[in-house]
């Protein structure tokens, strides 16, 4: 069995090493496939989603707005978007990146990400039923996992930046 690599896992300088190794197709198809169940369940798994994490975490809340129906949608848009692209994921990159960086600003911090992913996969196996194995488990897991580390590194970036000191001329 070949060695291969998660399509979404990020390649920077110095990783060309990891070119070598093919992306998992068959990774990418269960992903693929899976798009269809966002498609046609994603509202509900996005509210069950919301429901469960101020349930769980309700400190969270006050980082959201009251009504949270935008915030659904802009979650959905952006797990189908991701998902469409796990063929090209450099197409999404610039998108998680930015989406990270704002994120900073709304109080996230890179801790809230691991706990969102885990509920994220919760919601998705519940809405899925029969559809979800732990093959599709592992490949969300990981996907969102890897999109998680987009965020954060750029986020991360953004708050050492606006931290340094202004350089004198």
């Amino acid at each position: 069995m070949p060695i291969t690599r998660h399509p979404f896992l990020p390649l920077k300088p110095g990783d060309e090493w990891l070119r070598r190794f093919a992306v998992d197709e068959a990774a990418v198809t269960r992903l693929s496939t899976s798009l269809e169940l966002i498609r046609s369940k994603g509202p509900s798994v996005t509210k069950s989603f919301y429901a469960l994490l101020f349930e769980r975490f309700p400190g969270v809340r006050a980082m959201f707005p009251a009504d949270i129906a935008a915030q659904e949608r802009k979650l959905l848009d952006t797990l189908v978007m991701v998902i469409e692209h796990v063929r090209h994921p450099q197409r999404v990159t610039g998108m998680l990146q930015d989406l990270g960086r704002r994120h900073v600003g709304y109080g996230a911090r890179p801790e809230h990400y691991a706990i969102i992913c885990s509920i994220l996969v919760e919601c998705l196996a519940k809405e899925a039923g029969k559809d979800w194995s732990p093959q599709l488990e592992t490949e969300w897991t990981q996907a969102l996992a890897l999109v998680s580390q987009i965020m954060i590194e750029a986020g991360e970036t953004a708050t050492a930046a606006s931290h340094r000191p202004p350089t004198s001329s």
